[in-house]
């Protein structure tokens, strides 16, 4: 497998072009999102209930490279407010814990 291009965004994110033994392009994305994670934890652990008056809450901090693997496997587009249902179902999820900035359900109020 030939590396054809590496690219590293002001993101952190790594973008990486081979080709694979069948000849096909194939684009490989990689982000270091430990520090995000590690805020994420952090902010979880001292997590404090909002004033009353609080015009909303922080619900997560999502690296992008996990918005991308949502908008390609799942088709979420969490930029769309048509999705945000989707969104906060998946970080509603265990498999996704690691995102949320605290240890609520997190529900649309409609």
């Amino acid at each position: 497998m030939d590396l054809f291009d590496k690219t590293t965004s002001a993101s952190g994110i790594t973008n990486e072009l081979h080709e694979d033994s069948d000849g096909n392009i194939v684009q490989v994305i990689k982000q270091d999102a430990q520090h995000i994670l590690d805020s994420n934890a952090e902010i979880r652990n001292s997590y404090a209930k909002p004033k009353d008056n609080a015009l909303g809450e922080h619900h997560a901090r999502i690296p992008m490279s996990i918005v991308m693997k949502w908008q390609v496997e799942d088709g979420i587009d969490i930029y769309n407010p048509d999705d945000l249902p989707r969104v906060m179902a998946k970080l509603n999820e265990p498999e996704y814990a690691f995102l949320r900035v605290n240890n609520k359900k997190h529900i649309i109020k409609g």
